[in-house]
C-alpha cells in the first residue's frame, strides 16, 4: 500500500462525509483511510462505521477522547502505507491532488516530504490561495527561514515518508502541536519538495484554536518557536554569518517571534519569554520593510524587547480608548 490517510474525527458530523467523499473521488486509489474516532459524543462514530461498510479501504479506530495529537498518533501507529498524510475532518481535497503528489514522489524519490498548495476559506465565503513554486529544499534553514516555512508549518498539507515517524509523534496535551512536529520531521528528513499542483481546502473555524488563542496558547506557540530557534536555527547561523540574504531572512523570523511576544504581553502575561532577540543594524535599511516593523526593530536595537513590549501595550490601550 502506498499511502495512509489519517483523519481525526471529533464533533464533525456535518462535515465528515464531505471530507471522506473528497478522498474517495481522487484518481489515485492505492491508499487506506484511517478514521480515528476520538471519543466523539455526536453521531460521528456511527457515520464512521457506515463508511467502513461501504468501502474496504476505510478503517475506523474508536478510542477515548485524547485530543488531536493523540488521535493522529493512534493513526500513525496503525498506518500501513509507505507514506502518511493527515486531513482534518472538516476539510477537503481538490480532485487529482493525491495523484499529483504521488507522481512527484516518483519523479523526485530523494525527497521524503512534499508540501502542496492550500485554499484557506475564512468564516464567510472569502478564500485565499497559499501558492508554492516547484522547488526542492535540501536543508532546514533554507526552507524554514528563507522560504518562511514557519508561516505554514501545518501538518495537513504535506505527505511524509512513514519511516520519518519511527521515533516522532505529536505532543499530547500541547497546543500548536503542528509547529514542533513538522519542524522535527523536516530536520530529520533533511529535505522537502514544494509543488504547485493539487490543493488542500482548509476551512477556518471561527471557534477554533487559532481564532480563540489566548495568552497561554500563544505562550506555547512562542515556546515551540524558541525551541526550534535554539536547537535548529542558531547552530546553523555560524555557517550563514556572511550571507546577507540569510541574515535578513533570519531577522524577519526574529520579528515574527517578537510579534507573538507582543501579543502575549498585551493579553496580560508580562513575563517576556523572548529576551535575546537579535536584529542586525543593517536590517533596518532593507527594502520591503514596513514602517511599523522598522520602528519595532529600531526600539529593540536601542532599548531592548522589554521596552518595546511596554510601548506596544501603551499604544494598544491608547488606540482602544480613542476608538
Amino acid at each position: 500500500m502506498k499511502l495512509s490517510i489519517i483523519i481525526p474525527v471529533y464533533k464533525v458530523e456535518h462535515t465528515l462525509s464531505q471530507c471522506i467523499e473528497s478522498v474517495l473521488a481522487q484518481s489515485f486509489t492505492d491508499y487506506e483511510i484511517l478514521l480515528i474516532d476520538d471519543g466523539s459524543p455526536d453521531n460521528c462514530p456511527q457515520i464512521c462505521d457506515q463508511w467502513t461498510e461501504q468501502d474496504n479501504r476505510l478503517k475506523v479506530i474508536h478510542k477515548p477522547n485524547g485530543g488531536l495529537s493523540d488521535a493522529r498518533n493512534a493513526g500513525i501507529d496503525k498506518a500501513q502505507g509507505e507514506y502518511i498524510t493527515f486531513i482534518d475532518s472538516d476539510d477537503t481535497l481538490e480532485k487529482d491532488t493525491l495523484s499529483e503528489i504521488m507522481n512527484a514522489f516518483t519523479l523526485y524519490p530523494v525527497y521524503q516530504i512534499i508540501e502542496y498548495p492550500v485554499s484557506v476559506h475564512h468564516y464567510s465565503d472569502r478564500a485565499y490561495i497559499l501558492h508554492f513554486e516547484e522547488k526542492g529544499y535540501t536543508n532546514f534553514h533554507d526552507y524554514w527561514i528563507s522560504h518562511k516555512g514557519y508561516t505554514h508549518a501545518y501538518a495537513w498539507n504535506k505527505v511524509y515518508h512513514r519511516k520519518l515517524f519511527t521515533d516522532i509523534r505529536f505532543p499530547v496535551g500541547k497546543l500548536f502541536e503542528d509547529i514542533i512536529t513538522v519542524a522535527k520531521l523536516l530536520k530529520l528528513s533533511g529535505n522537502i519538495l514544494t509543488i504547485s499542483r493539487g490543493r488542500y481546502n482548509y476551512c477556518e473555524n471561527k471557534n477554533g484554536l487559532t481564532a480563540l488563542a489566548g495568552k497561554d496558547d500563544l505562550k506555547q506557540l512562542l515556546l515551540w518557536h524558541l525551541q526550534i530557534r535554539r536547537e535548529y536555527i542558531q547552530p546553523q547561523n555560524e555557517s550563514t554569518k556572511n550571507n546577507i540574504r540569510a541574515i535578513h531572512a533570519n531577522a524577519r523570523y526574529e520579528l515574527y517571534l517578537v510579534n507573538i511576544q507582543l501579543d502575549i504581553y498585551r493579553m496580560g502575561n508580562t513575563t517576556p519569554y523572548f529576551t535575546d532577540c537579535h536584529i542586525p543594524l543593517g536590517f533596518l535599511f532593507t527594502q520591503n520593510l514596513s514602517i511599523i516593523m522598522r520602528g519595532k526593530a529600531l526600539i529593540i536595537q536601542l532599548f531592548g524587547i522589554k521596552t518595546l513590549c511596554r510601548i506596544h501595550l501603551f499604544a494598544h490601550k491608547l488606540i482602544k480608548k480613542i476608538l
